[in-house]
């Protein structure tokens, strides 16, 4: 069977078909995903989840009729990867409070808080970084909203800044 109908009958489901395709890629994933756990400290297994994610997601966008389908899952799957460690990384030394000091709450109290501080910061920002820190709260990354906005990732991460900036000029007011 043909490279081009293995990847077409994974892109409609095929499970036996997907696991052809995840032979083929199976020891570069794991080299890769080894590589960039051995540079940042990040869990190898994690990195691979992102891999194949990202492949995944690669199999309803790869046109076997130009180049390589493989090469191109492969560095679908690496991007992704690579944005998780962006992600990480950004996460573990910018985090939004960072500087402002917001006072500790629990429970009850903390829920109508955060709420409040989300109604408050969304009706500041413009229409695009509404509908970035909407995407973002439901767990889309910084590429796929991109993609759904039609707009590039630096653009995303431009608002993404504006949005950081914005929640850090609310908790200092509050």
């Amino acid at each position: 069977m043909s490279l081009t109908t293995v990847i077409e009958r994974a892109r409609h489901g095929d499970a036996g078909a997907r696991e052809q395709i995840s032979d083929l890629l199976r020891e570069r994933v794991l080299r890769t995903a080894g590589y960039y756990a051995s540079l940042t400290g990040m869990d190898r297994e994690d990195l691979q989840q992102e891999m194949w994610v990202g492949m995944l997601l690669g199999l309803q966008q790869v046109d076997t009729a130009i180049g390589d389908p493989l090469c191109y899952l492969f560095l679908r799957g690496k991007w992704r990867l690579l944005e998780a460690i962006r992600r990480s990384e950004r996460e573990r030394t910018e985090s939004l409070d960072a500087g402002a000091c917001i006072p500790e709450r629990s429970g009850f109290e903390e829920e109508i808080w955060s709420r409040w501080m989300t109604v408050s910061l969304s009706s500041r920002l413009r229409e695009p970084q509404r509908a970035i820190l909407d995407g973002l709260m439901q767990g889309y990354l910084q590429q796929e909203l991109a993609q759904s906005l039609g707009c590039t990732a630096a653009n995303v991460s431009y608002h993404v800044r504006k949005i950081r900036e914005g929640y850090q000029a609310l908790a200092a007011e509050n």
